[in-house]
């Protein structure tokens, strides 16, 4: 079963969306769970802020692996101060936005 994520990524974590989609895309850890491309929207459908990215994965995944996957992917390519908040806002379609921002 085909499954979409949207990941939103906060830009205070200077965190550019081109560098992420290549980091996720060159680690077999990620890839195993599906490859990420730019959303073909608008930028900042959820805020106008936010990097949006749109994760397509073949296989069956719950959203605590994928948040756990994005939380390890970033802890490794992008030494930050404090550790994200990661949200999962279930959207109307069914499927969910993954909200990836800076703890206040």
């Amino acid at each position: 079963m085909l499954q979409k994520f949207q990941i939103a990524i906060d830009p205070t974590l200077e965190i550019k969306e081109d560098d992420f989609i290549a980091a996720w895309n060159a680690s077999p850890e990620t890839l195993a769970a599906g490859r990420v491309a730019k959303s073909k929207t608008t930028r900042g459908t959820f805020s106008p802020e936010l990097a949006e990215l749109i994760l397509q994965t073949a296989v069956t995944i719950s959203s605590g692996v994928l948040t756990s996957l994005i939380l390890d992917l970033i802890r490794h390519k992008y030494p930050l101060k404090k550790e994200p908040e990661i949200l999962v806002l279930p959207q109307k379609d069914g499927t969910k936005l993954i909200v990836v921002k800076s703890k206040d």
